[in-house]
């Protein structure tokens, strides 16, 4: 199986210690700014392959779906995002079929412009189909001075 080794997504640095492992992945430390990240990740899920194949029956099945869209789901996530972030642009990254930004547009309307990214494209279509913008790209390949958001949630 093809892995992609890659730098840190913060700080762009290429040194990094191992943090944790567990069932072949592999958690790594950055050595300058301290952001935990995998590496090397399997290219399966790097290109959403996985996702598009072998994780859709689960990743869009309709208790998932309906569990991710649910009144009472990302409650805990949401108080804690509105402390810090009141309004404003919002990117998640990896936002698969976009419960999150769903819930925080209808939650606080008019309070948030919303924009998720992921390579899957069968969640993403789902997350379009409820009305949540896309970007149909690897995050860490993206220019990333294109637009900027106020705050970016993984």
């Amino acid at each position: 199986m093809r892995q992609i080794f890659r730098n840190c997504p913060v700080c762009g640095s290429n040194e990094s210690q191992p943090y944790l492992g567990k069932h072949g992945l592999k958690i790594v430390r950055c050595a300058q700014c301290s952001m935990l990240f995998a590496n090397p990740v399997s290219a399966e899920f790097a290109t959403g392959h996985y996702y598009d194949t072998t994780g859709a029956e689960y990743y869009l099945s309709p208790e998932k779906l309906q569990s991710d869209y649910a009144t009472v789901r990302f409650q805990r996530e949401l108080k804690l995002f509105r402390r810090h972030c009141q309004s404003g642009s919002v990117l998640d990254v990896g936002c698969s079929s976009g419960a999150f930004l769903y819930q925080l547009k209808h939650r606080f309307p008019g309070e948030y412009e919303i924009l998720g990214t992921d390579v899957s494209d069968a969640p993403l279509d789902y997350a379009e189909s409820k009305g949540v913008p896309v970007l149909r790209s690897d995050f860490l390949a993206q220019d990333s001075n294109e637009e900027k958001f106020d705050t970016i949630t993984f």
